[in-house]
């Protein structure tokens, strides 16, 4: 017989779970259900924004019944949530594969996915309130998800995952949320002189002669960012 175990009643977000070995064709369309709703609410948020958009716009972009859609979620704060652990988890994924490689190509990989998204372009462009909440890491549930996938990164590429290392990695991924607006004038920083003093930041290495291929490429491509983005040339 085939099993299926429900997600907890608590969770209305929670994909399905299958015991181990088990196939079901009832999860996978569940499973093909909830792709469709996550994609529709990230084309809803693009197209109307995120206070704007309603479950209704959200059925209607994923292809769907609206009481499907009340099965799987009972509020659209629910779907934006299970929306942003799907994409963090997805790009995380994605990252971690080319930090094997080369972590300075896998963190821009992140930081290019993260500035051209068209849900968070629209948010940065009209939502200035969901925009803060955006770029400024806390400890709810998805920060601490971020984090972990900021760590995996790391750990892929061999780089240390220190605290303080993780914290900075996502600070520096979520600027990216806004900067394509700052760079065009659209957003502008508040009251610049009430910024925080800058901080040195050094790269350290041992002191061999010849350096290796990685590190010569992660030296240059940091000096290269810090260059070009001026919140982090006043560092």
């Amino acid at each position: 017989r085939r099993q299926m175990t429900a997600p907890s009643p608590y969770y209305s977000s929670a994909a399905p779970v299958r015991e181990p070995g088990v196939h079901s064709r009832a999860g996978n369309a569940m499973a093909r259900t909830r792709a469709a709703v996550l994609d529709g609410a990230a084309r809803a948020v693009e197209k109307h924004g995120a206070r704007k958009a309603t479950m209704a716009d959200i059925a209607s972009l994923a292809g769907i019944a609206k009481g499907t859609l009340y099965n799987h979620f009972r509020a659209k704060e629910a779907v934006y949530a299970a929306a942003l652990d799907a994409g963090i988890r997805g790009l995380a994924a994605e990252c971690c594969t080319a930090a094997r490689d080369d972590l300075a190509e896998a963190l821009a990989l992140a930081a290019e996915r993260i500035s051209g998204n068209p849900a968070l372009r629209r948010i940065a462009a009209d939502e200035p309130a969901t925009l803060a909440a955006l770029v400024t890491p806390g400890d709810a549930p998805i920060w601490v998800l971020a984090r972990s996938a900021v760590r995996d990164v790391l750990i892929a590429s061999g780089a240390a995952t220190s605290s303080a290392g993780i914290d900075t990695v996502l600070r520096w991924l979520v600027s990216f949320i806004a900067a394509p607006y700052l760079a065009s004038g659209d957003l502008v920083q508040l009251m610049p002189e009430w910024t925080r003093d800058s901080l040195p930041v050094h790269v350290v290495y041992p002191p061999n002669r010849h350096l290796s291929a990685k590190v010569r490429a992660f030296v240059d491509w940091a000096a290269e960012v810090f260059a070009r983005d001026p919140q982090l040339a006043r560092a």
